[in-house]
């Protein structure tokens, strides 16, 4: 599955055009960023630049498998039933 939504993956994206690509607001973004969570971020001075290859690497290290989630839950399920 390809997440790179520029291309390029050296492309320093703002706070703006990372809050609109996520569909977050930015002060999400530096919610996050004072919590340590999302994705990496290059501060230069005061100003915040997201590199698109970071942004794709946290893309991909929260999908969720639903499925893989389900299977988990019900062998768990089955066990503590036939415990």
């Amino acid at each position: 599955m390809n997440t790179t939504t520029t291309g390029n993956p050296g492309v320093a994206l703002t706070e703006r055009d990372l809050a609109a690509i996520l569909k977050v607001s930015t002060a999400t973004l530096r919610a996050w960023r004072y919590l340590g969570k999302g994705p990496r971020f290059v501060r230069y001075g005061r100003i915040v630049r997201y590199l698109q290859s970071d942004l794709d690497a946290f893309i991909r290290e929260n999908i969720v498998d639903t499925n893989a989630k389900r299977r988990l839950r019900l062998a768990h399920a089955a066990g503590t039933q036939a415990a």
